[in-house]
């Protein structure tokens, strides 16, 4: 689900020109070097893995970066996310935060480098396992490991291997999750700069879980979206549960048991998830204990962005030639003003967007504008040459009756607004 409230969604992708490879004509190349973005020194056996672009839903292809920080890996043509971890770095994108992506191209090289800024939190581990169904490694399971008020996430590579890092010292809960198999909790205690090997993590085949429901639209035509589970607080997909609606109906199936969060209209369709049908309903938790879930979503028209912006059909990030871009965008309907935002390579707010207690709207313009320069009150850091950003808008009204005295009643599409500054 586009979660109209996520206020940054951003992380580090450098793209260059692609040169031809001489790997299967089915299949592409993506290589480049992860480096610390202070001092610019290589970083070693970074975690590189890849999610599907659809739906956020982890893939079975992964790699690690050498000694020299390089990495290079062939996969089959398509568009991916990527999420680059590393113990004692912050991980990109951070937990929770939408990625940009990355277009494999059948017979083509495509360089993607990447800039690690390192964690500042100090009392942190990591656990290691393995992922198994018997006796039999599981590769591409989402696994998640969750206690003293975090939630973190990794994905289960080759053998059934998975790491994740940069878990606070403590004790949690370690899960595995995939359509069809429910998995056996496993206890863990990650120790201040330590690894930690966990015990293998056993799924069991089974899972008989049913979530369903209907979409229907607000003052926008009605079209066939997306719908999928996710796990609150890392805004990953579980692999396997992500469907299309019928005529505005939907059923997911083989849903393991767990608490998830569910997500509509993720694909860029000129759809967003009503923000008011989330404010009066509250965010569409469902609670699976081998049952029929039943959950209905309200979606409405996004605001639609001009310029910069990468086209609906495709998330490849434009090339802008300012570090002063000036946004624009279609006007939406019934909108009092507009809230903007744009966030940076790890997901942080560098101007506007909407934040604090209580929430307030840092940079508005009203309803009669549809342009805005970018940092036009100076409140905003300054655009760097050569790194990749997410704009967006967020149409807002006046409504005496909010405890905020105001409400959103829509935004532009989460994956469109990339751009990238090349001076």
């Amino acid at each position: 689900m586009k979660q109209i409230l996520l206020l940054c969604f951003i992380t580090c992708l450098a793209l260059s020109s692609c040169k031809k490879s001489d790997s299967n004509p089915t299949y592409g190349t993506v290589n480049g070097i992860v480096t610390n973005i202070q001092g610019g020194t290589t970083i070693a056996s970074s975690d590189i893995e890849f999610f599907n672009s659809v739906d956020n839903s982890p893939t079975a292809y992964s790699t690690t970066s050498g000694s020299d920080g390089k990495y290079s890996i062939t996969l089959p043509a398509g568009t991916y996310l990527m999420k680059i971890s590393k113990q004692g770095y912050n991980s990109i994108p951070p937990e929770g935060i939408s990625a940009v992506p990355v277009v494999v191209t059948a017979g083509q090289i495509i360089s993607a480098n990447y800039q690690m800024a390192a964690s500042s939190i100090t009392n942190t581990g990591y656990v290691s396992g393995k992922v198994v169904v018997g006796s039999t490694p599981k590769q591409g399971v989402l696994v998640i490991i969750s206690g003293n008020g975090g939630t973190y996430s990794g994905v289960s590579g080759t053998n059934g291997i998975f790491t994740i890092y940069n878990v606070p010292a403590g004790y949690y809960t370690l899960k595995g999750y995939i359509a069809s198999f429910n998995s056996t909790p496993a206890n863990v205690t990650i120790t201040q700069n330590a690894k930690t090997t966990a015990s293998d993590l056993v799924l069991i085949a089974g899972a008989t879980g049913t979530v369903s429901g209907s979409v229907t639209f607000s003052a926008t035509t009605n079209i066939d979206v997306d719908v999928s589970l996710v796990i609150s607080g890392t805004n990953s997909t579980i692999p396997g549960l992500t469907v299309m609606t019928n005529g505005g109906n939907y059923t997911l199936t083989n849903v393991p048991n767990g608490t998830f969060t569910a997500r509509a209209s993720w694909a860029n369709d000129n759809k967003v998830v009503d923000p008011d049908w989330i404010i009066k309903s509250g965010e569409p938790i469902v609670i699976v204990n081998s049952n029929n879930v039943s959950l209905n979503f309200s979606l409405t028209g996004s605001v639609l962005l001009i310029s910069p912006s990468n086209a609906l059909t495709t998330i490849v990030p434009v090339e802008v030639t300012t570090t002063s871009p000036v946004f624009s965008w279609t006007a939406y309907s019934s909108t009092d003003n507009y809230v903007l935002e744009v966030t940076d390579m790890n997901g942080t707010t560098v101007w506007g967007g909407i934040s604090g207690i209580p929430l307030t709207r840092k940079v508005m313009v009203d309803k009669t504008l549809t342009t805005a320069t970018y940092n036009f009150d100076a409140t905003g850091q300054a655009l760097q040459n050569g790194k990749t950003y997410r704009w967006r808008v967020y149409a807002s009204k006046n409504d005496s009756g909010q405890a905020l005295g105001w409400k959103l009643i829509s935004a532009s599409e989460e994956q469109m607004g990339l751009f990238k500054i090349k001076i």
